[in-house]
């Protein structure tokens, strides 16, 4: 018997890798595999983290709209940092 632990029921390791934890997701905030998005009072904030040297976790402002946009799969990550590119911290 294998002592290692299944961890797809948490990560799927497809080609998205999305984070399936949904009890760490609420209504003001939403986490994916590296990179979140949070509703602070009447602020909204994309997280994620850096895969530059030194690594680090990227913190910005976006809109309602974005918020939203991302919270109904409209919006991802690539789609939000083409819209704010001096928060991308890679030449992708």
């Amino acid at each position: 018997m294998s002592n290692k632990r299944d961890m797809s029921k948490y990560y799927s390791m497809g080609e998205e890798q999305v984070c399936k934890r949904s009890s760490i997701d609420d209504e003001n905030n939403q986490y994916f595999g590296g990179w979140s998005v949070h509703k602070k009072g009447d602020k909204y904030e994309f997280h994620y983290v850096a895969a530059a040297q030194g690594g680090g976790i990227i913190k910005f402002n976006i809109t309602q709209d974005e918020y939203s946009q991302v919270r109904l799969g409209k919006l991802d990550f690539d789609d939000i940092l083409e819209r704010y590119p001096k928060y991308a911290v890679y030449n992708g």
